[in-house]
């Protein structure tokens, strides 16, 4: 189901993707991955065994011992934790994957340049709040944000529906 709010809220910092595709992990790190795309996580120490909390959100591979790659498969969060060799946890990442709003933002301005527009990911939702000219504008924006959550979805069954019917050459 999609959802789109179209209320103003004020949140305390907006959820946005880093510019920045590495991650530094220490002990204990959070951070966000936008749906479809990765990041890489750079280790504070060689590990050699890694748990997912929930793998429906994110796909974690190791790469080499001290760097991980995520990526980003369902809005959601989950937990990565990792151990050293001698079965010691080195550390613990929290990861919350959430809508692409650098891209929808640039639609947003592409389609509306001269409005004010702050975008949010919450839950399954996209908030938009600010101020806008006129009424006319303010559909403009949800439509632009409606369709980029069609999109969204259109993709995630895709995948889904390629999981399940078995692409991939595997012989039953």
């Amino acid at each position: 189901m999609l959802g789109l709010a179209s209320v103003t809220i004020a949140p305390l910092a907006p959820a946005q993707e880093s510019p920045d595709q590495v991650i530094r992990a220490t002990r204990s790190t959070t951070f966000s991955v936008p749906i479809f795309k990765s990041r890489i996580v750079d280790l504070p120490e060689a590990v050699k065994r890694v748990s997912i909390g929930n793998p429906d959100i994110a796909d974690v591979l190791l790469l080499g011992d001290d760097a991980l790659y995520v990526l980003g498969k369902d809005l959601g969060s989950t937990n990565v934790m990792l151990w050293d060799r001698e079965d010691r946890l080195v550390s613990a990442l929290n990861i919350t994957v959430t809508h692409d709003l650098d891209n929808l933002k640039k639609q947003i301005m592409t389609v509306l340049p001269s409005e004010s527009i702050e975008l949010w990911s919450a839950q399954r939702n996209i908030v938009l709040s600010g101020q806008v000219s006129s009424a006319a504008k303010m559909d403009a924006a949800l439509q632009v944000a409606k369709g980029y959550l069609e999109q969204a979805a259109t993709a995630k069954e895709k995948i889904m529906f390629k999981q399940e019917s078995g692409a991939g050459g595997e012989d039953d």
